[in-house]
């Protein structure tokens, strides 16, 4: 037998190292796939008038906004039908993008914003404090190589979503609890927030939008005509609530917006095959103020 010493030790023959070789495996990325928000099956309420003999004033209700007030007024009162969807996909393939659903996008800063702990221990302590950092490749978060995370970017936004999606809610279920307390005068209180940045103040609709351009208020699931309506017959008086979820990346070609179910002839391959989940909105990044379906 003929011994080879090399740089790692002595080679036998058949070319292997008497001393243990120390082997790189390259590091595999940590990536978090993609999110999306929908408007699950539920029933708006609407605020009607109703006097006289129709009832005592103001009200909230599951009918179309009506006013009635003589006794000889024949409206009917049209039940409202229950919006939304049974599923993600339900949505993507019945609703409108951006409006019935929609998928986030995390290098937003104003996404994080809206989470962010503020330090004061009452407003989102557990959220994050920044931003936190990684790549996009191929359309998906991914844990930078050259950085250190110490915690996988998956993790970070998942709870985040998570939080931002509990904020929501939230919000939406306070916004509804303060609608339904609607007097007969008509009297209604000033919507409250659970995200990190505060509802608009200002004293015309232009400042609004400024505000909003700056990233120093959201909205969150209050509807704009609530804020904006003169009378209470105009405002919506109901927040939708929202529920998460993700798409099978083996059926669903995310690599377009909106995404393709694959199983379908002509709609590409699956993201999980192609290796691309590049498909955004090129307008909406996240929900920033509360829809009406009707």
């Amino acid at each position: 037998m003929v011994d080879i010493r090399g740089a790692d030790g002595v080679y036998r023959e058949f070319g292997m190292p008497d001393t243990l070789v120390r082997i790189h495996f390259p590091k595999k990325s940590n990536t978090s796939l993609p999110w999306f928000w929908y408007v699950p099956r539920q029933t708006p309420f609407y605020f009607s008038f109703l006097d006289g003999v129709w009832g005592p004033g103001w009200v909230r209700k599951q009918i179309y906004s009506v006013i009635k007030i003589l006794p000889i007024d024949t409206q009917p009162e049209i039940p409202v039908t229950p919006v939304g969807f049974t599923s993600l996909e339900d949505a993507i393939r019945n609703g409108v993008p951006d409006v019935a659903w929609g998928r986030f996008r995390f290098t937003s800063n104003y996404f994080w914003k809206t989470i962010q702990n503020l330090g004061d221990g009452t407003t989102n302590p557990t959220g994050p404090r920044t931003k936190p950092l990684f790549d996009v490749v191929k359309g998906i978060p991914t844990d930078r190589l050259t950085g250190k995370n110490l915690v996988p970017i998956k993790t970070q936004i998942t709870k985040a979503v998570n939080l931002w999606m509990a904020d929501w809610n939230g919000m939406a279920a306070s916004f509804n609890a303060l609608c339904a307390a609607i007097d007969p005068a008509g009297d209604l209180g000033f919507p409250s927030t659970t995200f990190s940045l505060p509802l608009p103040h200002f004293e015309s609709i232009f400042d609004f939008f400024e505000q909003q351009a700056a990233e120093i208020i959201y909205m969150g699931a209050v509807p704009p005509s609530f804020i904006f309506g003169a009378l209470n017959i105009v405002k919506t008086a109901y927040a939708f609530n929202y529920k998460l979820s993700q798409l099978d990346d083996k059926k669903w070609n995310m690599s377009v917006y909106p995404p393709l179910d694959s199983t379908v002839i002509g709609n590409g391959v699956g993201s999980a095959i192609s290796k691309d989940y590049g498909g955004y909105s090129s307008t909406v990044d996240f929900p920033i103020q509360g829809v009406d379906l009707t």
